[in-house]
């Protein structure tokens, strides 16, 4: 999608809203395989802090983390 043609711009700005919800959905998901299956103590909370660090900074939403 060429950015130098102004009728392609909804569409990109479409596309990529799509390709970020389509990362916080699989982000989620692997959050949720993470938590479910971790039932390891041993240095979980340093686990959770890095894998909400990484939930942040790839999908930040305002007021979810």
């Amino acid at each position: 999608m060429p950015k130098a043609q102004a009728p392609y711009e909804a569409l990109r700005t479409n596309t990529a809203s799509l390709e970020l919800a389509a990362e916080r959905i699989e982000l989620a998901l692997a959050w949720r395989a993470l938590t479910e299956s971790s039932s390891e103590q041993s240095n979980m909370y340093e686990r959770e802090k890095l894998i909400r660090y990484n939930l942040a900074t790839a999908a930040p939403v305002s007021g979810t983390l």
